[in-house]
């Protein structure tokens, strides 16, 4: 086992992603940020990042950070880690992290207990909300940086090289 650090990209190439569904990645994308924008009172899922995991993660906590540049109005925002199945079905969640308002590197740990099977995706989802007044409000998060991330802890997959022994 091993914690393997997946940092949000604004590229959308993994398995299930599209529309606000962007990818997690092992290794740092290009730099940029990705904005959201509601008119809702109420928490919506406004983007997210998954990466295809499998049976491979051994652990159930994971560690968050994300790293908001710029918020306008009265907007909020949240954010949870997800076991997503190959249909892009939630299976399990975790509980949502504190309530932020404020720009800056906002970190959490969450624990999701769950059975991870084959084909299934690590997904942070992140829900915003107008707290107040009227109109858009949007938040917007650095991506392809070292500061926005989802560190899981990953079992590597085992190889054989084909060779074996015999003791006698």
């Amino acid at each position: 086992m091993s914690i393997v650090r997946y940092y949000l990209n604004g590229t959308q190439t993994n398995d299930g992603t599209g529309g606000i569904i962007y990818d997690l990645s092992d290794t740092i994308g290009t730099a940029g940020s990705v904005r959201n924008t509601t008119n809702q009172t109420a928490f919506t899922l406004t983007q997210a990042w998954q990466q295809t995991v499998g049976t491979t993660v051994s652990g159930t906590s994971f560690d968050i950070s994300i790293d908001a540049n710029s918020i306008s109005g009265t907007a909020e925002f949240r954010f949870r880690i997800a076991r997503i199945d190959n249909t892009n079905t939630i299976q399990a969640a975790s509980s949502y992290s504190s309530t932020y308002n404020t720009t800056g590197i906002k970190t959490a740990t969450l624990t999701l207990s769950t059975t991870w099977n084959t084909g299934d995706r690590l997904r942070l989802e992140f829900e915003a909300r107008r707290a107040g007044g009227h109109g858009n409000v949007s938040v917007e998060v650095n991506t392809g940086d070292a500061d926005s991330y989802v560190d899981a802890d990953i079992t590597p997959a085992s190889t054989y090289d084909g060779r074996f022994f015999l003791m006698f």
